[in-house]
């Protein structure tokens, strides 16, 4: 059975994001547009809300500790929120870049490269789609462990003063999942009950949100990667590619196209004679084609780099402070049986795998791209003509600047930069522990 690739590679994704009231697929029907538009607003409404009660509940704390905790996830928060806005207002190249993906040299072909296009393709759709369901089902064990743990606590005890008789009194609060105020009374029903489903809700749309864009950028950086794999296979079989093209010109079956519809297995160099005008002749094409594949993969990473690295940016910064925030509230927690510290311990380990899989994949292309040059090096360009060695020069050439993607165009994302923000966080949760203790 022939291996084929599904239309669509970030569907999954999509549909989610649709689901959440971002639709990066737009759709003709005009009722529908503006049904799709109001749902919008009232789901993205719904969660800002939140993240300004979240904010109000922070300002007005007055413990060290609980204010800690409150940052921890509001730093979150707003990361969701600018990864939500700056996808609304980029939908547009975001959409042209996933269509990109799909067509003209991206796209695999059985005549060029074989089955085994088409698995690698494959396998950067799964590679996303695996990290889509880690991101989602950590972080609905994070929540779901903060439910448990405010369903199973017995609350707390607050001083409140009694204006009519000018006394303290000991009031009993029940405890909901994370912090933020809600102007109501949360120990009569059913308010209780509804702020545990509002908070609930709210926080699985963010961990969505969160887990899917950061998904679909994953994604792209691995289909870069896969594309470069792709191209250096063609580039290593391409004297062997020619004198397939040229057998069939000459005997009538073909003419050369541009996308290089016919490929063979590799033969012996020495079978290749260098005196052949005209094989020298389609080798140039073939190279040419690899040259103008070549660049559409640089121009793709430069579109990645232009349009989330503002993004990546955001990310790297919570990152840190949300590091620094969850090593000092495990510091400090009583307990190590309860779900409150089972659900902060996935939280940091969400964090971490969140930040790797950007520094892994930015690592990893940035080291393909280079390793390219030793690619083109390794083919058979030793029965070429100086013309043609002169355009896999230029390409060597080219690969000296290697595809990467940075954090704001400051820091570029790589495994280095990983531990750099590791051991940064760890520094600020000594300051904040000296703190704690002075």
């Amino acid at each position: 059975m022939p291996v084929k690739v599904e239309p669509e590679y970030f569907k999954k994704h999509i549909m989610w994001l649709t689901g959440m009231g971002i639709n990066v697929i737009p759709v003709d029907n005009v009722w529908y547009k503006w049904i799709y538009k109001l749902y919008s607003v009232i789901i993205l409404t719904y969660v800002f809300l939140y993240f300004v009660l979240e904010v109000i509940d922070t300002v007005k704390s007055v413990n060290f500790t609980s204010m800690m905790f409150g940052l921890c996830h509001t730093v979150t928060h707003i990361l969701a929120l600018v990864k939500m806005i700056l996808l609304i207002v980029k939908k547009k190249n975001v959409r042209n870049m996933l269509l990109k993906l799909e067509s003209k040299y991206f796209k695999p072909n059985m005549e060029r490269g074989g089955e085994e296009e088409f698995r690698l393709i494959n396998s950067a759709i799964k590679r996303a789609n695996i990290h889509a369901e880690v991101f989602k089902y950590i972080a609905l064990s994070i929540i779901g462990s903060r439910g448990l743990f405010a369903i199973f606590d017995k609350g707390t005890y607050v001083e409140v003063l009694n204006e009519e008789y000018n006394i303290t009194e000991y009031r009993h609060m029940r405890t909901l999942p994370y912090k933020a105020w809600f102007p109501t009374d949360l120990n009569k029903s059913p308010a209780y009950e509804l702020m545990f489903v509002y908070q609930i809700s709210c926080l699985t749309l963010y961990g969505l949100y969160i887990g899917f864009v950061d998904a679909v950028i994953y994604g792209l950086m691995f289909h870069m990667t896969m594309q470069y794999i792709i191209l250096n296979k063609v580039l290593q079989n391409c004297v062997h590619i020619a004198r397939n093209i040229a057998e069939k010109k000459q005997s009538g079956e073909c003419v050369l196209d541009r996308n290089i519809k016919y490929v063979g297995q590799p033969g012996n160099m020495e079978n290749v004679p260098l005196e052949s005008n005209h094989l020298q002749d389609v080798l140039q094409d073939v190279v040419n084609y690899c040259a103008r594949y070549h660049l559409d993969i640089i121009h793709f990473c430069d579109d990645i780099e232009n349009e989330f690295c503002y993004l990546v940016l955001s990310q790297f910064l919570s990152s840190l402070y949300i590091l620094c925030f969850l090593l000092f509230q495990l510091s400090v927690m009583p307990s190590y049986l309860s779900f409150e510290f089972i659900s902060m311990c996935l939280y940091l380990f969400l964090m971490m795998y969140q930040l790797f899989c950007f520094c892994w994949y930015g690592n990893e292309l940035m080291l393909r791209s280079w390793q390219f040059s030793l690619d083109i090096y390794e083919s058979e360009w030793l029965v070429a003509n100086n013309k043609i060695k002169k355009s896999l020069l230029l390409m060597m050439m080219r690969c000296q600047r290697p595809a990467k993607f940075t954090a704001g165009k400051f820091a570029i994302i790589s495994l280095e930069t990983y531990v750099t923000v590791v051991r940064a966080s760890a520094s600020y949760f000594m300051v904040l522990k000296q703190m704690n203790q002075a």
